[in-house]
């Protein structure tokens, strides 16, 4: 790093190549952490219709859910349908919440409430598939990433959200940069 004076009288701090290098990677890291970090905690879907994929685990391996499925958010409620493999499910609890079938023929069915996105969701189902009812554990998880929108005409605020937080930290980055310059 070396001082250069201009010919207004203006002086310069001339950084050599890995100085700005340096910076680039700072600067990349920081964006890098914010967006992460807004992804974790502000992580929200506009109102509307998606598709998004779901995993079941847990049980005995062979019921299965439709995936993907229908989510639908509404005033920042979550809730997705879920399609069972099976007629023999009649009843589903979800943070000890019930819920029943919402058709009377073909596959069990049901509207559960999610609460976040990214989390595995344990519940529990009941199949009258045996010679008694058995009510079973399992877990479903909804990733964020699969989630698309049936109707592109909303953007989440919290894209102009993040944006506007990673605008506040490449300011506070290059202000701390001028800072070391003029000392």
């Amino acid at each position: 790093m070396s001082r250069v004076t201009g010919s207004t009288g203006t002086t310069y701090i001339r950084k050599n190549k890995e100085g700005y290098m340096y910076i680039c990677r700072t600067l990349l890291l920081a964006g890098k952490s914010v967006f992460l970090l807004l992804k974790e905690v502000f992580f929200m879907l506009s109102d509307g219709e998606y598709s998004i994929q779901v995993k079941l685990q847990g049980g005995s391996g062979r019921a299965t859910v439709k995936s993907p499925t229908k989510l639908t958010v509404e005033k920042g409620k979550m809730q997705a349908e879920i399609e069972w493999s099976s007629s023999h499910y009649d009843y589903m609890e979800v943070a000890e919440k019930p819920y029943y079938p919402v058709n009377k023929e073909g596959n069990a069915l049901f509207v559960i409430d999610v609460a976040e996105l990214d989390k595995d969701i344990p519940v529990k189902a009941e199949t009258t598939a045996m010679s008694t009812p058995h009510t079973i554990e399992y877990t479903l998880h909804f990733p964020s990433e699969t989630a698309e929108q049936d109707n592109n005409s909303n953007i989440s605020p919290m894209i102009f959200l993040g944006v506007g937080v990673l605008l506040i930290v490449l300011s506070l980055a290059k202000n701390r940069i001028r800072k070391k310059k003029n000392e």
